[in-house]
């Protein structure tokens, strides 16, 4: 259907039903009304959830009656979400919408310039809204994944501190460097067993202690024996993993509450929360105790905790609650971004048997730039085949491959 033009059998479908509204409304008997209202009420949302506004501007695969794409949303497992969208892509073009219970109108888009629109140019019309709050809330509270309008901004604004040029320095030469060369002695140490190693497990562990240094000044200890369970990293996985199921799902909390999967949310967040919360309770005692000693911690060794400790909002210091908040929604951000990127990239060099020139490659540029020694921030700068590389895994694999933003004016 282009713009407003009906086809023909739409035209005789509208007539008729015309017809019949017309000859039930000359009829006033209540019931007869009532049957010509759910009629209409029938006939209106046909393609679509009851309530949403049918748009003929964009094209989607054909819902149900009043409960739109329900059924092909939950049937879909979860790992395949991003297939069927693609595949949807392939088949409606770069826009495609679908309508569901309980969400409404989703509308998703691939196409480069509306994204741009609405993560940048229009950024301030797309706010991650009430649904994203509500099913992240018992991994990331009031942090910036929740977070929208000012709140965001002076999130957003303190992030910026930490990513400096001074503290990248830092953490490349001390914290990605001592954890990296123990993920190096563990594999060594596995190497001649001929045990099968988790690649990408090994990398979560990597990026876990690693952020768990730049965020709370210690490790979690995943990589002293990555075979052995850490409460917290379990606990943290098993929370990432069920909540990812409530985005789209219109029946998530009662899929939740059979399955028990709330409850262990509750569990998980409870066991998350607290550690960080004995983190902060440890370093205000530290804080205390050497108050009178007149000690400092220099400003290039600040972990995020005691940058967000340092900070106030509108005069007053965080409160416990949020500095959990905050720093545990930039482990989130850069622990598993970071680990898939690795693993995709890994993955990648290792099925390219027609290209075996890569590893190659990567190894001999390593080689000629470090020169037997660590890397450091200024190294890598230099490291280009190694960036092109691992840009091109982001490219084919992204750690994000999806957002989603809430509309909260017209545009």
């Amino acid at each position: 259907m282009t713009g407003l033009a009906v086809p023909k059998s739409g035209q005789s479908l509208i007539l008729t039903f015309t017809r019949l509204l017309s000859q039930l409304a000359s009829q006033s008997s209540p019931s007869k009304l009532l049957g010509a209202y759910l009629l209409f009420i029938f006939f209106k949302y046909r393609r679509t959830v009851y309530g949403v506004r049918p748009r003929t501007d964009l094209k989607g695969p054909p819902g149900l009656p009043l409960i739109g794409n329900f059924w092909s949303t939950v049937r879909v497992p979860r790992n395949r979400i991003l297939q069927q969208q693609v595949m949807y892509h392939e088949r409606y073009g770069k826009v495609f919408t679908v309508t569901i219970p309980a969400v409404g109108r989703v509308i998703n888009v691939i196409d480069p310039d509306i994204i741009d629109h609405v993560l940048r140019i229009n950024f301030w019309s797309y706010e991650k809204g009430p649904r994203s709050k509500e099913t992240l809330f018992p991994l990331v509270g009031e942090g910036i994944f929740s977070a929208d309008g000012e709140h965001w901004k002076w999130q957003r604004k303190l992030a910026s501190h930490i990513f400096s040029v001074k503290a990248f320095r830092h953490y490349t030469s001390d914290v990605f460097c001592q954890e990296g060369q123990m993920m190096i002695d563990y594999i060594d140490k596995v190497a001649d067993t001929g045990k099968v190693v988790d690649l990408q497990q090994l990398f979560l562990c990597y990026t876990l202690d690693s952020f768990g240094e730049i965020a709370f000044g210690q490790s979690f200890g995943c990589l002293k024996d990555p075979d052995q369970e850490v409460e917290f990293a379990a606990a943290f996985d098993r929370l990432n993993n069920g909540i990812a199921g409530r985005f789209i799902s219109p029946i998530w909390r009662i899929k939740d509450w059979w399955t028990g999967n709330a409850e262990q949310i509750r569990k998980d967040s409870k066991v998350v929360r607290q550690f960080a919360l004995n983190m902060i309770q440890e370093r205000r005692r530290k804080q205390q105790n050497s108050a009178v000693e007149g000690q400092q911690q220099p400003p290039n060794k600040k972990d995020l905790l005691q940058l967000f400790m340092d900070m106030s909002e509108d005069g007053e210091a965080l409160s416990d609650d949020m500095l959990v908040d905050s720093v545990l929604n930039f482990v989130i951000a850069g622990r598993d971004t970071t680990a898939q990127a690795l693993s995709w990239m890994f993955y990648l060099m290792h099925r390219t048997e027609a290209h075996p020139d890569i590893k190659k490659k990567l190894a001999q540029e390593t080689d000629e730039i470090l020169e037997g020694g660590n890397p450091s921030y200024e190294s890598t700068k230099k490291q280009k085949y190694a960036e092109s590389c691992f840009h091109e895994a982001l490219r084919l694999y992204p750690s994000v491959p999806k957002n989603i933003k809430t509309c909260v004016e017209d545009d």
